[in-house]
C-alpha cells in the first residue's frame, strides 16, 4: 500500500477557461482514488473546475470526466474525491471563475 501521497498545486492562481494541470500515471499507479481541492478566492462569483482522467497525460483526445466542483461562494474550499483505478489525471477550468481566481490541488491517494 502506498502512503507517500502528497497534493501537488496544479492550477495557481487562474480563471481562464481551460486551464488545466494533472498529475501522470507515475503519481497515480497502485492508487485507488483520487483527491481534488478548489480554493475559490476572494471576490470569485462564479466558474466550475472538471476532474478528468485518460489513458495517458499526453493524451490529445477528450478526456473522462469523473465529477465537477461548481463555484458556491467566495473564499471556498470544495472537495471532490473520485474512485479509480485512474491513470492520468487534470482539473480543468471548464466554466471560467468570474472576479477572481482558483487555486487547485491534486492528491492520488490509497
Amino acid at each position: 500500500m502506498a502512503t507517500d501521497a502528497i497534493a501537488e498545486k496544479v492550477i495557481a492562481a487562474s480563471s481562464a477557461l481551460n486551464t488545466s494541470g494533472g498529475i501522470g500515471s507515475a503519481k497515480t499507479s497502485g492508487r485507488f482514488a483520487v483527491a481534488c481541492t478548489a480554493i475559490f478566492g476572494t471576490g470569485t462569483s462564479a466558474g466550475v473546475i472538471t476532474l478528468e482522467t485518460a489513458p495517458y497525460a499526453e493524451y490529445t483526445g477528450a478526456w473522462a470526466s469523473l465529477g465537477t466542483l461548481t463555484w458556491s461562494a467566495a473564499d471556498t474550499v470544495k472537495y471532490l474525491r473520485a474512485d479509480g483505478p485512474v491513470l492520468a489525471v487534470r482539473a480543468r477550468i471548464s466554466t471560467a471563475i468570474v472576479g477572481g481566481t482558483v487555486d487547485v490541488y491534486l492528491q492520488a491517494v490509497d
